[in-house]
């Protein structure tokens, strides 16, 4: 089966019952090898931090319903922040413009990439509920989600119209870039919280930790003294990632 083949058929699973799509077995990507990457150290404290979040629901004496995937993503950034802003204090100046070109690789993806999903999923779904939708609408509509998320920094030779064959995501949960925008930006907020209090913040953090999956996302980040339903948060947020392209550009 050629790729262009395998990619013009899997567009099917997106107009099935959810139910459906959750009984077939799961197709195989022509492009695992790509991932196939060596386990690296930055990938070891992007997995510890998934670990110690469901470890202290874990350990919780009353039953805990499933826990929402923001917190533990959270965990994750904010252990790579804390890393990542340790290596620049001591880096030589190569070795900065390397952190932070993965730092602002990694935040352009989920500020940008993930929101450019968002508005595939919407219009697509809103496509949808007029009737089937051919695979060269779908591509229309990626193209277009790409364009609307990424203006002009985005080559229009790099347009991707295919992208929605290539994540899986779109096959297993609806909206799924959610969790992903909201664990980098709070992790920034609560790297914030880390530097005004170094001593007293872990013990914080990880009672923060113990109730995620017992309160909503509103009453757990309250605990730690953070209100995500203000937007001045969210901006103070990703003026952080701002920084970092200034910082960038000052060593360029």
């Amino acid at each position: 089966m050629s790729d262009l083949f395998w990619c013009d058929s899997l567009f099917v699973h997106l107009q099935i019952p959810l139910e459906t799509a959750r009984a077939q077995p799961f197709l195989s990507r022509p492009c695992d090898k790509i991932y196939s990457l060596p386990f690296s150290l930055m990938q070891l404290f992007r997995s510890s931090p998934h670990g110690s979040s469901h470890f202290h629901i874990h350990l919780s004496p009353t039953p805990t319903p499933s826990a929402s995937p923001q917190p533990s993503l959270a965990a994750t950034k904010m252990c790579e922040t804390i890393v990542k802003q340790a290596a620049l204090k001591e880096a030589t100046d190569s070795e900065k413009l390397a952190i932070l070109e993965a730092e602002i690789s990694d935040s352009t993806q989920v500020i940008v990439d993930i929101f450019s999903r968002f508005l595939f999923e919407t219009a697509f779904f809103e496509a949808r509920e007029n009737g089937y939708v051919t695979v060269e609408e779908i591509k229309s509509l990626m193209v277009d989600a790409q364009k609307q998320s990424y203006g002009d920094g985005l080559d229009e030779n790099a347009l991707h119209p295919y992208m929605w064959t290539w994540k899986s995501h779109y096959y297993g949960s609806n909206f799924y870039n959610f969790p992903y925008a909201f664990g980098l930006l709070f992790a920034k907020g609560l790297y914030a919280k880390y530097v005004e209090d170094t001593e007293n913040f872990p013990e914080k953090y990880e009672q923060m930790l113990k109730v995620t999956g017992k309160m909503n996302i509103e009453q757990v980040t309250e605990t730690i003294g953070i209100d995500v339903t203000k937007k001045e948060f969210w901006e103070a947020s990703l003026k952080t990632i701002t920084d970092d392209i200034e910082k960038f550009l000052e060593l360029t």
